[in-house]
Parts: C-alpha cells; structure tokens; sequence
C-alpha cells in the first residue's frame, strides 16, 4: 500500500473503497493494523488474480506501481 492509502483510516474510505480493497482481501481489521496483512500486499501483479488486478487497477495502481 502506498503513502496516499497508508495515511487513511478505513473508516475514511468510501464504501466503494472499501468494497475494492475487499476484493484484495482487506477488512477493517487489517487495514487498521489489527490483524494481518491479506496476501494480496506481498504478492506481485502477475500473481494477482484478473479480479484483483482490476481491483488494484481502480484504486490507481498498475504492474509498476504495485510491485514497488
């Protein structure tokens, strides 16, 4: 996750937001740092499923930028 995303509380995002990063295996809990990270943050794009790559595509990311 990047800077723009890592400076949010879940609370903060839209439910849209929330419905994507869900998609990527995310929760409140996770996102908050209450729990683990899903797998999703440590696998590269390529790995991604085509759901997950749309999802990641939405939220502004792309190959590069992902597997920074």
């Amino acid at each position: 996750m990047d800077k723009f995303w890592d400076d949010l509380k879940w609370d903060e995002l839209s439910a849209e937001e929330q419905k994507i990063w869900g998609v990527l295996g995310w929760d409140s809990k996770s996102w908050n740092q209450l729990a683990p990270e899903p797998a999703s943050d440590k696998t590269a794009w390529d790995k991604l499923s085509k759901e997950e790559q749309a999802a990641a595509s939405s939220l502004g990311y792309d190959p590069k930028s992902w597997d920074e």
